[in-house]
C-alpha cells in the first residue's frame, strides 16, 4: 500500500520528466556532445542550446546589449558570467523550449549550475538529467588533434584540459544525484544507444 502510495505521488513528476525533458551533455572537447545532441534532439524533437549559438543570436539582434557583447568579444574580454547567466536565461524562456531542450556547453560553472537550477524551477521543469561523456585524457587529445581544426588544438593544450577537469569535477560534485556516465570511446551509433538505455527512451 505505501508503496503503492509513493508511486501515485511520484507519478507526476516522472511524467513531467518524460514530457519535458531538460539533458545537460558534459565531456571535453572530442567526447561527442555535438553529435549526442543532435541524436537526442532528433529523438525527443526538442531544441539544443549552447552559448555560442545564443551569444550569435544575441549579436544579431543590434540591440544594445548585442552590440556590448560584440564589442566584449572582439576585444577579447571575458564575458562576465551574469552577463551569460542573463542572455541564457532569456534564451529558455522562449516557446521553443516548452516541451524541453539539451543544454550544450552550458553551464560551465557551479555558479551557472546554481543559477540553472533556480531558472528552471522558475519555469517547472524537472531537474536536469546530466550525461558525462567519459573520456581519458589522452583520447580526447588525440581526437581534437586529428579533426585538424586550429580551435581544437589551441582549445586542447594539456593545460586548458586540465583547468577543463577542474570545471567539470565540480559539476560533477553539483550534480552528483543526476549524473549518467556514459563511455564516450566507442563509436558515435554506440554511444547514441548506451545515452538512450540509460534515459529510458
Amino acid at each position: 500500500m505505501v508503496r503503492r502510495t509513493l508511486l501515485l505521488l511520484l507519478a507526476p513528476l516522472l511524467l513531467a520528466a518524460q514530457t519535458r525533458p531538460v539533458i545537460i551533455l558534459l565531456g571535453p572537447p572530442g567526447a561527442g556532445k555535438s553529435t549526442q545532441a543532435e541524436a537526442l534532439k532528433r529523438r525527443l524533437r526538442v531544441p539544443v542550446i549552447g552559448v555560442a549559438e545564443v551569444l550569435k543570436q544575441e549579436i544579431g539582434t543590434k540591440s544594445p546589449e548585442g552590440k556590448s557583447l560584440r564589442a566584449a568579444i572582439e576585444s577579447g574580454d571575458l564575458l562576465r558570467a551574469d552577463v551569460v547567466n542573463d542572455m541564457m536565461e532569456r534564451r529558455l524562456y522562449e516557446a521553443d523550449t516548452n516541451s524541453g531542450f539539451i543544454l550544450d556547453g552550458y553551464p560551465r560553472t557551479p555558479s551557472q549550475a546554481g543559477f540553472l537550477d533556480r531558472t528552471l524551477l522558475a519555469r517547472g521543469f524537472p531537474a536536469p538529467r546530466v550525461i558525462v561523456l567519459e573520456l581519458d585524457d589522452d583520447t580526447a587529445l588525440g581526437r581534437t588533434q586529428s579533426r585538424g581544426r586550429a580551435d581544437d588544438r589551441a582549445g586542447m593544450a594539456p593545460g586548458r584540459l586540465a583547468e577543463y577537469r577542474k570545471v567539470e569535477s565540480l559539476l560533477k560534485q553539483h550534480y552528483k544525484a543526476q549524473l549518467l556516465s556514459i563511455d564516450a570511446k566507442p563509436d558515435a551509433r554506440a554511444v547514441e544507444a548506451a545515452i538512450r538505455q540509460a534515459l529510458g527512451y
